[in-house]
């Protein structure tokens, strides 16, 4: 309801099919993928808003965003 009332635009997007998940758990625990190379910068949860910015910017392609008691 609150969809309506308030005009809320939703969309999604797919990009997974069906053995996607197995195969890339597969492919980092082979050591054929080194995901920290994928992640460009980790910053605070306290900057977390600065954080959503530089991506939206085009600055960053990924950036981990550490837990509020700092565990990444």
């Amino acid at each position: 309801m609150a969809l309506c009332l308030k005009e809320v635009t939703a969309r999604g997007s797919f990009r997974y099919g069906p053995g996607d998940y197995e195969l890339a758990i597969e492919l980092v625990a082979g050591g054929r993928v080194d995901v920290k190379s994928l992640i460009t910068a980790v910053v605070p949860f306290a900057r977390a808003e600065e954080a959503f910015k530089k991506v939206h910017e085009g600055e960053v392609i990924k950036m981990l965003i550490a837990g509020p008691n700092g565990e990444a």
